[in-house]
């Protein structure tokens, strides 16, 4: 609903897109001891920064993060296994 502009480019919408798993691993291989965050994940399905994710207006971000929350394995979410 509210675009922004990143790296110069008006931004309107923000794709989603559901990682395999080896993906996950080698995010989380890369972080080198710095605390984990879904949003490093949600930035690699989006193809933005975490920091502008982070950033996004209210419920942009509340959207974003509820349609990448979907797509985690069961393993990541609060309450998995």
């Amino acid at each position: 609903k509210h675009p922004f502009r990143f790296r110069g480019a008006e931004v309107r919408a923000i794709t989603v897109c559901r990682l395999r798993v080896g993906e996950i691993e080698l995010i989380l291989r890369d972080l080198d001891n710095r605390t984990f965050s879904l949003f490093d994940i949600y930035a690699r399905m989006c193809g933005l920064p975490a920091a502008v994710l982070r950033g996004l207006i209210d419920e942009d971000g509340d959207a974003v993060t509820a349609a990448a929350f979907d797509f985690l394995p069961r393993a990541l979410r609060p309450g998995g296994d």
